[in-house]
């Protein structure tokens, strides 16, 4: 091994980085669940697992829950939170940048805000590159439709570099997913 990195559980890694777990770099919190029957209060416009793409949200045409006075504090979305599928195509992520003033998220998201200041963006990268190699499958239970759930979610390893570099590291990534017309 190259002087300088050390072998992890989350593979070779810098000596400086640590290894942590999605549950103890953040708050991990499952959306609103949609009851008909149970659902009381103003209806207010909500994201499910179909609005949240890679890289991007999908507000157009989005439908409406009631929800309760507790339910407005509970699962009110906030700029910067990072929004995860709990089902479906398992860890596509995004982060909410806030089109819309007022928005509530549904239970089949998770909806992550960091800890100790853990950059967003680059755990976005990170869902992406572990989602691309297959690395949460250890982690989705599979019933009619694979699901992510929250305890397993909170016990995924994930390296942690130091603030400076997680911030360098997001906008290098963030650089080189931009696309260009290529003549």
């Amino acid at each position: 091994m190259k002087p300088g990195y050390k072998q992890t559980e989350v593979g070779v890694i810098p000596e400086e980085w640590e290894v942590s777990s999605v549950g103890r770099e953040y708050e991990i919190k499952l959306g609103k669940m949609l009851d008909a029957e149970k659902n009381a209060g103003v209806p207010k416009p909500y994201l499910g697992n179909r609005a949240v793409q890679w890289d991007r949200i999908d507000i157009n045409d989005l439908p409406t829950v009631p929800m309760s006075r507790s339910d407005l504090d509970r699962f009110r979305l906030q700029k910067g939170d990072l929004l995860v599928c709990e089902g479906g195509e398992v860890g596509r992520a995004t982060i909410w940048e806030a089109p819309l003033e007022e928005c509530y998220y549904q239970k089949a998201l998770h909806r992550l805000r960091p800890l100790h200041g853990f950059n967003s963006q680059l755990m976005a990268a990170f869902l992406r590159r572990w989602s691309d190699c297959g690395l949460l499958a250890n982690y989705v239970t599979q019933t009619s439709i694979a699901h992510l759930p929250r305890e397993k979610f909170m016990e995924v390893p994930m390296p942690v570099p130091p603030p400076p570099e997680q911030r360098a590291i997001a906008t290098a990534l963030s650089a080189a997913s931009g696309c260009r017309k290529l003549h």
